[in-house]
């Protein structure tokens, strides 16, 4: 009996995966870190929002 590959890379993938998914939930998307994007970015933390 060996260790069966595939299921331990789905495995991986499947983690990998649900990290990124957690990662790109937010609600609202800051472009740019000049001096705008900084602001809005400020003013969206303050209120709580994830960016």
């Amino acid at each position: 009996m060996g260790i069966d590959e595939s299921v331990i890379t789905k495995a991986i993938v499947k983690a990998a995966t649900d990290k990124l998914y957690k990662l790109a939930d937010v609600d609202v998307i800051v472009v740019g870190a000049g001096p705008a994007g900084l602001t809005a970015a400020t003013y969206l933390a303050k209120n709580r929002l994830n960016t």
